[in-house]
């Protein structure tokens, strides 16, 4: 089948859960999208992107939307929803490209530590160039190692390499909807990145689960539209649920809503029937949410245009 084969109203739906902004309480204007991960001895770990706006470094030094990114990473207390013994994570070394700091890590955990993957903006002929690396992270040290810059396999901007939670021979990441990522490679049919792959992969049913997200436009406003993937064991996605959001990230002076699920593990006692989902809110804060998956309504996944967007019930303003 080929990409767009099929064409189908869009509906955005509240899921009518309840979000709790996270103080995070370190400098920086923004705090967000974070990402979740447990480690081989059961300890819960999130990361966090603190970013400060137009800082004053020298025209010369400036990233391109005139931010400033610091990584942040810290236990967090599942119950109580609280962060302890965050600290900055700051690189080994001066690595070409994170002269910004990275944006968007999502973790994962493998035999030589904590992972993450993210977005550095090195200058290419003059032209910034958003691309994917990986980190190895130490908390204790503080810092963390340059592992591998996946580049930009396609020529165009994107962040949507999506690790899964437990290590697999079949891939290393997922690229889209119908491409993984093994060794480098992307490997599957093209796709034109209609979907964004956004959290990790973790195991459910047959295969593998994770949140994505869509950012169309209703009533002439931009949203982020979340949805859920079921992934087979290949890494390939078999179906998805319907879209959703929270209702938390409308941004009047734009106007836009903007609510990314950066990150998503399951809940403590719950595998397989409640995940808890990190979730960057207005592009300013961070948020955490419990998502019950029988709330998600499954249909078969089709290559597909969404159009005529309307929301089920109209958003909190």
């Amino acid at each position: 089948m080929s990409v767009n084969s099929l064409v189908k109203d869009g509906l955005l739906t509240n899921i009518d859960e309840p979000v709790k902004i996270i103080p995070v309480g370190v400098p920086g204007d923004e705090h967000k999208n974070p990402g979740f991960c447990r480690d081989d001895k059961g300890t819960f770990w999130i990361s966090v992107r603190v970013c400060d706006i137009k800082p004053d470094r020298g025209e010369e030094y400036q990233h391109p939307n005139h931010y400033q990114n610091y990584l942040y990473l810290g236990k967090l207390n599942e119950d109580k929803l609280t962060i302890s013994e965050l600290k900055e994570i700051k690189p080994e070394e001066d690595y070409y490209g994170l002269q910004w700091g990275i944006e968007d890590v999502r973790l994962f955990w493998r035999k030589d530590g904590l992972h993450g993957i993210g977005v550095a903006i090195p200058v290419e002929n003059g032209v910034h160039k958003i691309r994917q690396v990986e980190i190895l992270l130490d908390h204790k040290k503080g810092t963390y190692r340059l592992l591998k810059d996946h580049g930009r396999p396609f020529g165009h901007m994107e962040k949507n390499w999506s690790p899964p939670e437990v290590a697999t021979d079949k891939f290393d990441f997922v690229y889209s909807p119908t491409q993984i990522v093994k060794d480098g490679e992307v490997i599957g049919e093209p796709n034109d990145l209609f979907i964004h792959n956004g959290s990790q992969l973790l195991e459910f049913e047959d295969g593998y689960i994770s949140i994505a997200h869509t950012i169309p436009n209703i009533a002439g406003m931009r949203t982020y539209a979340s949805l859920a993937l079921k992934f087979n064991a290949e890494g390939y996605v078999v179906a998805h649920s319907q879209f959703f959001h929270f209702d938390v990230g409308w941004r009047p002076h734009i106007p836009e809503q903007v609510e990314f699920i950066s990150t998503a593990i399951w809940a403590k006692g719950k595998v397989g029937k409640e995940l808890l989902v990190g979730i960057g809110v207005k592009d300013e804060a961070l948020g955490i949410a419990r998502l019950p998956v029988e709330k998600l309504k499954w249909e078969p996944y089709q290559d597909t245009i969404w159009y005529t967007w309307q929301y089920h019930t109209p958003p909190t303003r």
